[in-house]
């Protein structure tokens, strides 16, 4: 005698799930095909651009990224400040790892800089396929949430001595756009 079973979830000890797609019950031995849950991940980095950007090429840059994003279920911010970008990725990890790696390899960038790198248990920035502030307009120092870490270079060592001031700093400024 022998039945199947669908559908069973595990909360395993390294806090991944699983799913157990099939399992077949058997007097004599246990069958289980199951694949793991992929747990949100969040990687924020920073980098220098390698050439001037201009406000038309970050507009067309975005646009690529939010359908790319949008494809991948990617969310995410991305900040631009005296040629500087600094972006915040959530989604799958091997999805936001490959992406990573691109933006280290990608000609656009260099002194890539990773400040967090860590699994989340929802996303900062759900609604957003890749929401984005230009740094280098002027920001009123009256608007809630602005902080002295607006004036942190974006590649600049306070971020990489105190990684929070970016997770904080793109959080406030999610406030403001709308």
């Amino acid at each position: 005698m022998s039945f199947i079973i669908d559908d069973i979830f595990f909360d395993y000890k390294d806090c991944s799930m699983l799913i157990v797609n099939t399992c077949m019950l058997d007097m004599n031995d246990l069958v289980i095909s199951y694949h793991r849950i992929h747990l949100l991940h969040t990687i924020v980095y920073s980098s220098s651009a390698t050439r001037h950007f201009s406000e038309t090429e970050l507009l067309d840059l975005l646009a690529v990224s939010r359908n790319k994003n949008r494809r991948k279920s990617i969310t995410g911010m991305l900040l631009f400040k005296n040629q500087e970008f600094m972006q915040v990725l959530e989604g799958e990890r091997e999805v936001i790892d490959s992406l990573f790696e691109e933006i280290k390899k990608d000609s656009g960038h260099q002194r890539v800089i990773k400040l967090i790198d860590r699994e989340v248990e929802q996303r900062d920035f759900a609604d957003w396929s890749m929401g984005f502030v230009n740094l280098e307009q002027a920001i009123d120092h009256d608007i809630p949430g602005y902080s002295h870490i607006l004036n942190y270079p974006l590649t600049g060592n306070e971020f990489r001595v105190q990684p929070s001031d970016a997770q904080i700093l793109l959080l406030s400024l999610k406030r403001t756009v709308t």
